[in-house]
């Protein structure tokens, strides 16, 4: 009974490793409401390393609205790479691709940062999702709050952006409001999976990103304002902030 027991264990193991080394691909739907964006992002997990690949940024978006209609910035050129965020579970890094506004338009930049500290907050509730057995979670990051099912099926710590620490692949997290949400659409193993860290950008410090962040909206205020007519005045109003981080708390 008890070569039994061992065995039976030893192939729990080794099946929870497999599943664990396993390199998969997960492939998620993100909706921003606030930005009138959806957005496929793929998630490449392979050991302690993910990497989450979301589309181009729209070749314009928009910041803030005057008494005239809505005005728009753009990027600087077409970009086919788009946002890139690099998890590293061994390092406890994180390094990512975003665009920052400089001189009015948005580059390219890479960022490194340490994996934020992610406080979960499991719950017993379960549910069924695509076909796997679904745990509850809650997390507050920076200015959100989000509500996860996750599923130790596939035991990773990964999931799609800059999530990490469940003990399973998230299959679904989404705001509390409702106007932010990340969901499965598919999950495939992949041979050769290797992983690369986002390039292709200038690359900044932490602090240099949340700076330019923060006065993006300035920069572009400033640069509207110059090119109006002499002795024209203009109320701009600001919109609320709708990206996934509305603090870096």
């Amino acid at each position: 009974m008890n070569k039994i027991i061992i065995s039976f264990l030893c192939m729990i193991c080794t099946l929870f490793c497999k599943h664990t080394n396993a390199q998969i691909v997960a492939t998620y739907k993100y909706i921003n409401s606030g930005l009138s964006k959806i957005q496929t992002v793929n998630t490449y997990v392979n050991g302690n390393e993910a990497l989450s690949v979301f589309k181009s940024l729209s070749p314009t978006d928009t910041f803030y609205t005057n008494d005239y209609g809505t005005v728009n910035f753009t990027k600087d050129g077409d970009d086919a790479i788009g946002c890139q965020y690099y998890t590293n579970g061994s390092t406890q890094k994180m390094v990512f691709r975003d665009f920052v506004s400089i001189d009015a338009k948005f580059k390219p930049a890479i960022i490194e940062e340490p994996i934020p500290t992610f406080n979960w907050v499991l719950k017993p509730d379960t549910l069924i999702i695509a076909g796997y057995l679904c745990n509850l979670a809650f997390l507050k990051f920076r200015g959100r709050e989000y509500k996860a099912w996750y599923t130790t099926e596939i035991p990773t710590s990964f999931g799609p952006w800059k999530f990490y620490g469940l003990p399973g692949l998230i299959i679904n997290i989404a705001t509390t409001d409702g106007k932010i949400r990340f969901s499965l659409t598919e999950l495939k193993k992949i041979k050769n999976n290797i992983i690369q860290k986002p390039s292709n950008g200038k690359k900044i410090t932490f602090k240099e990103y949340i700076k330019l962040q923060n006065s993006a909206i300035d920069e572009f205020i400033d640069k509207f304002k110059a090119g109006m007519p002499r002795g024209a005045t203009v109320d701009v109003k600001i919109g609320s902030n709708e990206g996934l981080e509305l603090n870096y708390n």
